[in-house]
């Protein structure tokens, strides 16, 4: 279904910046760097790993200070719109 639906992504999709479209939910050293090319190859922006320039967001979610949210509008708003490892991939829900 995933390759189907990237195959048929329109442009708007491509583009759509306002949300996380794609969950690799699998765990670390499963194939993720894998996943994250092809989605990136079939037109995504992944997140593969927090970027140092999120590292904040991501620490403070880890406190309880911050919530999963502020954490993952880093990413969002960096316009990433797919994801697979963590933490992302652990503080997502269904």
């Amino acid at each position: 279904k995933l390759a189907a639906d990237a195959v048929t992504m329109t442009e708007e999709d491509r583009d759509d910046s306002c949300r996380i479209r794609v969950i690799g939910a699998g765990l670390g050293r499963t194939g993720t760097k894998s996943l994250a090319a092809a989605l990136d190859m079939l037109g995504y922006r992944t997140y593969h790993f927090p970027l140092p320039e999120h590292s904040a967001a991501w620490a403070a979610y880890a406190k309880g200070t911050g919530s999963a949210q502020d954490a993952i509008g880093t990413a969002v708003a960096a316009g990433y719109n797919a994801t697979c490892d963590q933490p992302m991939a652990d503080a997502l829900q269904e």
